[in-house]
């Protein structure tokens, strides 16, 4: 757990209470069955048409996370794959002030273990190292509201989301491997 993950928790106890029902058993549908892949494939136009229930839970989604207020700057882990990042770069070259964008949502999460654990290989992926800011409209902690997958300790970004690249480095991850790290900053 990060020193930052119990003042996220705490604000997502209260959160929870105040989005509709609805909005709640939508982000537990994203986060614990096929939800995530239907939705994210939908806004990222792989798929042009959606089901009212992915349409809905869209919605639904947008509109609670965009209403969480983080109780402060942070900074969150995700694993991609090599090809992933490219075309979130929109092709562009991995440099200082290169901007990072997806339509879709961003599961993120404060253990970098899980993001280790989804960029496997370490010679053909990264991990994104990505700063939120304080206040409403970036995204949400939505581990309380995950219940297979708790343990991840899920950060969930906005769809629509920008950031811009400020840094490189280098974890030690998993089984001693290193993953090159890229360091972001949300800018929209």
């Amino acid at each position: 757990m990060s020193v930052d993950e119990p003042a996220f928790a705490k604000v997502s106890q209260t959160w929870k209470t105040t989005v509709p029902a609805a909005s709640t058993a939508a982000i537990t549908w994203y986060a614990g069955n096929d939800g995530y892949v239907k939705i994210n494939n939908y806004l990222r136009g792989i798929t042009s048409t959606a089901d009212a229930q992915t349409t809905v839970a869209t919605a639904a989604i947008h509109n609670a996370v965009t209403t969480y207020n983080n109780p402060k700057t942070t900074v969150v882990y995700r694993g991609v794959s090599a090809k992933g990042l490219q075309i979130s770069l929109h092709n562009a070259p991995l440099q200082v002030g290169a901007l990072y964008s997806d339509n879709a949502f961003m599961s993120t999460s404060f253990d970098k273990g899980v993001a280790f654990d989804f960029a496997k290989d370490p010679s053909d992926s990264y991990v994104l190292q990505m700063t939120i800011p304080a206040g409403t409209g970036h995204g949400a902690y939505i581990a309380p509201l995950s219940k297979e997958y708790g343990l991840e300790s899920e950060y969930l970004v906005k769809d629509h989301s920008e950031f811009k690249v400020t840094g490189f480095s280098t974890l030690t991850g998993n089984y001693n491997q290193k993953y090159h790290v890229v360091e972001m900053t949300m800018v929209k």
